[in-house]
């Protein structure tokens, strides 16, 4: 039972936030859901516009021609409304809130024309093959909530947009009569969406989970729980092109442990390891949830701060420093040594030559001293290679 127990806490209860709304997501875990739904909007977009333009044949031989033309004209700013939709979703660089605005569109374009279609077509006298073809536009929310399991969405995402699709099936079953033997009819569809629904929320959340699983496995350094390097590159990548896009601010420090060495020298790598991982454990704790902090290579780190400005990560630092980076096994301090770089006052043209700023701005603050961070950049801020090494040791 204890193990049974034990499983049931590691697997669902510790997990559970993060499938139920997004805020508890690691930002890696919210880049890659981001770039999957925004690219499943385009693709749908692309095939939901060509379907809909080319239904209209099907239109034309089965009702009036008025009737069609209306339908035609609908299925037209449907499809014309789809393709602006699958030409602003290409773009992968796109942040969270944008992935929900094409989303939304995704569902309310084709909830709008199902609403358009049963306009159209209410009190037009139709025969039985004409009632079988409205019949079958009827199923358009079925298809709309069952198209919900194929975005990774946490249940709150998942029943707000399926709540759109129920709201969409409420009005159109309202708008045909009411009485007892329709109305058992109505409850019986409108049931069957609501499991379509809670079925494709429960996928939706499946598939975050084994997301969250497959990124928490490739990404996260096993020792210090910091972004390995080159999952790190790739936030550190979006996130400056979400700032350039933006104007948003953006601040990057590359901190150093000082004198690792000796500890590892004078104590053991098992030792360094330890205090490798407190130092990092202390770094985080400090940290925001939007922050991210990068192993770059043995005992150097990058952090990012989104929407922070140097002030903001000279403040940070500070605040690290005054409640310590740990100790050392034989009690003493450990001190780190930072350089500070920002988007918006060191004007980088690009995310390579921010981190190499701040880089070098960390081994100044070596040279000056060590225990403190360096935002800004003097004459000598290029050190040569056997300068960078000596001040490192």
């Amino acid at each position: 039972m204890n193990r049974i127990a034990e499983w049931l806490k590691e697997e669902i209860v510790e997990d559970l936030p993060g499938l139920l709304w997004p805020s508890r997501h690691s930002p890696l875990l919210a880049f890659n859901r981001t770039n999957a739904i925004v690219s499943r909007v385009h693709v749908m977009a692309l095939v939901f516009g060509i379907l809909t333009l080319a239904w209209s044949g099907m239109d034309f031989l089965v009702f009036p021609r008025d009737c069609a033309i209306d339908l035609a004209f609908a299925r037209l700013v449907a499809s014309l409304a789809f393709a602006g939709l699958a030409g602003c979703s290409r773009d992968r660089g796109r942040s969270l809130y944008e992935a929900y605005a094409g989303l939304a569109l995704l569902f309310i374009v084709p909830v709008l024309f199902f609403a358009a279609t049963q306009v159209i077509v209410h009190g037009v006298p139709l025969n039985d093959s004409e009632k079988a073809y409205v019949a079958a536009i009827a199923l358009a929310p079925f298809v709309m909530a069952s198209g919900l399991a194929l975005f990774p969405l946490v249940a709150l995402e998942s029943c707000a947009f399926g709540a759109v699709v129920l709201l969409a099936q409420a009005w159109s079953l309202g708008i045909g009569g009411a009485d007892a033997g329709v109305f058992i009819s109505q409850a019986a569809v409108f049931g069957l969406l609501m499991t379509v629904v809670i079925v494709s929320v429960l996928a939706g959340m499946t598939q975050v989970n084994l997301m969250n699983t497959l990124v928490t496995r490739s990404s996260l350094d096993e020792l210090t729980g910091c972004y390995r390097r080159e999952s790190g590159k790739l936030l550190l990548q979006t996130q400056f092109r979400l700032a350039r896009r933006t104007g948003a601010s953006l601040a990057v420090m590359f901190a150093d442990l000082d004198h690792f060495k000796e500890i590892n020298d004078r104590f053991g790598h098992d030792a360094g390891d330890e205090v490798l991982a407190a130092v990092t454990a202390a770094m985080r704790n400090a940290l925001r949830a939007s922050d991210m902090m990068v192993r770059w290579g043995g005992e150097e780190f990058v952090i990012m701060l989104p929407e922070a400005r140097k002030e903001d990560a000279t403040r940070l630092f500070e605040r690290m420093r005054s409640r310590g980076f740990s100790q050392q096994p034989d009690g003493g301090g450990i001190t780190v040594s930072m350089g500070i770089a920002a988007i918006d006052a060191d004007g980088a043209v690009d995310v390579h030559a921010l981190i190499d700023l701040a880089d070098r701005r960390m081994y100044l603050a070596k040279q000056a001293g060590r225990d403190r961070c360096v935002s800004e950049s003097g004459e000598d801020d290029v050190l040569s290679g056997a300068a960078r090494h000596r001040v490192s040791e």
